[in-house]
Order: C-alpha cells, then sequence, then structure tokens
C-alpha cells in the first residue's frame, strides 16, 4: 500500500482531512483522481470534476471559477437538481402528451437558465429506462398490459385468445409509445445540447424490472450482500442496489430493436453511465462490476467516455473492483472514504500488473483531453 499523508479536501462551505498518498507518488495518483466525479474539493488540479447534489448546483459558477467542470442530475421530474421554479422544465413521463417541440423548447428554456446561473457542464441525464417513474420516456410492459386486460370487456386469464389479444394491444400500444419516447428522448438532448452542455445516457445496458420468486430469493440476497452496501449504511436518497433483467421480456426485446437508432445519435461528447443493478445474466454482479462490458461490441466502439453511476451504492471496500477500474473511465464516488479505498486499490493493481497500468494511462489520456486543467486548484 502506498504511503499516505493528509490533504484537506472542501466540502460545501467546510473542510475535511483525509489520508492520500503521498505526492512522491503524484503521477499514478493524480491520474487516478482524474478519474473520479465528487461532490468534493479534492486539493489537486486533476480532480477537476465536480458532482452537484441538492442546492449545491448553486455553487456551480465558483466550483466553475475554481478550475471545475461540473455535473449535475438534471433529469425533469422527482430528479432535478435545480432549486428555482422557473427552471423545472416538464418531466419525461409529461412530455408524452405534448408535442416534441413543445417538449424541446421547454427543455430549451430551462437550460439556458440553468446555464447562466450555474455554469452546469455536463447533464447526468437522459434516462433511458422503462419505467421509472416520471423520470422514464418509456412504459413498462407489464403495467401497460394489466391496463388493457382491463379494457377487453369479459377478458378470462385462462383464455389463450385473450391472452393473446391483450399480448398484441399491449405491443401495438408500446409499439407507437416507444417510438414517441426516443422523440422526446432526443428532444430533450436536442434542449440541453442547444445551451453547450454534453447528456449522458443512462443507465446501460437497457433493463427491465425483474419479479424475485423463491428458487432466485436465496441468489439475489446473496448478491445483495456481497456487492451492495446495507440500508442502514446508505444516505437519504439512495436505495440498496436492485435486481433486474437484461432481457427476455416483450417489452426489452422491442425497445432493444427500436434504440438502435437512438445510440446511433449518441456524439463522442457525450457520455453513457453504466448500472449498478444486480443482472440474472451477469450471476448477479452488478453489471458495472461485470465482463460483460468488455465483450460489447456498442461500447467498445464508443468514441465517448463511459461513467459508472455513483460507487457508494456498492461495498468498494470489500469487492473486487477490477472490473469496475477496466469498465468505465470516469467514476462517480460520493463517499470520501469509498474514494480513498478506491485510490488505493486502483493504485495496487497499477504497481502490480502492467495490463492495468497502461489501462490507466489510457483513461488517463481519455479524460485529460475532454476535460483538461482550467487553473490550478
Amino acid at each position: 500500500m502506498l504511503k499516505s499523508k493528509k490533504i484537506k479536501l472542501a466540502m460545501s462551505a467546510f473542510s475535511i482531512a483525509i489520508s492520500f498518498p503521498t505526492m512522491a507518488e503524484i503521477t499514478q495518483v493524480e491520474k487516478i483522481r482524474s478519474l473520479l466525479i465528487t461532490p468534493y474539493a479534492l486539493s489537486s488540479p486533476y480532480s477537476n470534476k465536480f458532482i452537484t447534489f441538492g442546492i449545491t448546483i448553486e455553487k456551480g459558477c465558483y466550483l466553475r471559477d475554481l478550475g471545475f467542470y461540473v455535473f449535475a442530475d438534471v433529469e425533469g421530474g422527482n430528479v432535478n437538481r435545480s432549486p428555482d421554479k422557473d427552471t423545472k422544465f416538464v418531466s419525461p413521463e409529461n412530455s408524452l402528451d405534448i408535442s416534441a417541440e413543445q417538449y424541446r423548447t421547454s427543455v430549451n428554456n430551462a437550460f439556458e437558465k440553468i446555464s447562466e446561473r450555474y455554469c452546469l457542464d455536463v447533464a447526468l441525464a437522459p434516462i433511458t429506462d422503462i419505467g421509472m417513474g416520471d423520470r422514464s420516456y418509456f412504459e413498462d410492459y407489464g403495467r401497460v398490459y394489466d391496463r388493457i386486460k382491463l379494457s377487453i370487456e369479459g377478458f378470462d386469464e385462462d383464455s389463450s385468445v385473450d391472452r393473446a389479444l391483450a399480448d398484441k394491444l399491449t405491443a401495438d400500444y408500446l409499439s407507437k409509445v416507444y417510438d414517441k419516447g426516443i422523440d422526446r428522448l432526443n428532444a430533450y438532448v436536442e434542449g440541453v445540447k442547444a445551451n453547450n452542455l454534453s447528456v449522458t445516457y443512462k443507465h446501460y445496458p437497457l433493463v427491465a424490472s425483474a419479479e424475485n420468486n423463491d428458487e432466485l430469493e436465496k441468489e439475489i440476497n446473496e448478491g445483495k450482500s456481497k456487492w451492495g452496501k446495507p440500508p442502514s449504511k446508505l444516505y437519504q436518497g439512495y436505495s440498496e442496489i436492485e435486481f433486474k433483467s437484461l432481457g427476455g421480456d416483450e417489452d426489452v426485446e422491442l425497445l432493444i430493436s427500436k434504440r438502435k437508432e437512438l445510440f446511433k445519435r449518441i456524439s463522442s461528447n457525450d457520455f453513457i453511465m453504466l448500472s449498478n443493478y444486480l443482472f440474472l445474466e451477469t450471476d448477479f454482479t452488478p453489471y458495472i462490476a461485470s465482463p460483460y462490458v468488455q465483450n460489447d461490441e456498442f461500447l467498445q466502439n464508443f468514441g465517448g467516455l463511459i461513467m459508472s453511476d455513483d460507487l457508494f451504492q456498492l461495498n468498494v471496500r470489500d469487492i473486487d473492483i477490477t472490473n469496475i477500474f477496466l469498465n468505465a473511465d470516469l467514476f462517480i464516488i460520493s463517499s470520501l472514504k469509498d474514494a480513498k479505498v478506491f485510490i488505493n486499490k486502483v493504485s495496487d493493481l497499477a504497481e502490480s500488473d502492467e495490463k492495468f497500468k497502461v489501462a490507466l494511462d489510457n483513461k488517463f489520456e481519455k479524460v485529460i483531453k475532454r476535460f483538461p486543467i482550467k487553473s490550478t486548484l
């Protein structure tokens, strides 16, 4: 383990002291720091990516003046970090009730004010997941199916004819709705980019809700115990990692066929956020920590940067972070303790294996090109 010294970190209006590796290892340590997105002002010119939560977005222009790039969740709906009423815009769910042009205008007007007041650089949105409430552009298949069943007079669950009819009506409805959802999602992206901000497509891969059963419950709980923090260790606003499905359901198959066109629009200035969900297909391993990412042709050919979701949700202290490090270029970590652990673990990987040292060098070059140092912090 590397030697360490005290370095002061500022969080909002106060400072916190924490141990980090010494300046003797500055090259390697600074490269690792450059990959982090945190809600803390680390005393390093390479730690220049700041994620804001709650009212800290109001410090955005101050942070930019210090040399930071400012990130925030501004999705619309229940997740919108901007505190001002005149910067609110139509939620993704409600965007389906208006035209794409109206929604684009709503987003554009809001982000024009957000950009001016809070100096935001990267919006951590749009949501590409299915069935995420008012944050989502796409309805869940099961919920629509249940609604359509109720609309069919005399529907009989035991009747294959009735079930087939409900399936067809649901698929027809969702095909139109998903097309509309992709139009609105693209309208969000256009509205944001009109104000010279970047967007983050999240979460990858596309997921659907998965129901637990008695056979899976034990494995799911073992996966949660291994990879995730217990709820008692999570801050308000966070939940334990969830179990989801990568595919197989009708809604996933339908939307996957449609999202290919959506992802063609992603530019090298955009970002993709990998999911922390546990998947049956990854042996109850979070996607961010699975080898699947390294075999994903789309991700391997993607010209932009790939980031993690907040690693605070995961048990960073005890888990193997090898695949997590290999799978992403940027890492959101909202916990100071977890940031320290992550830095030390990546340092150990880079020291012990040339493959990881090369990977670190490559990630650093990509990240520093995208986020060059603007001033000395």
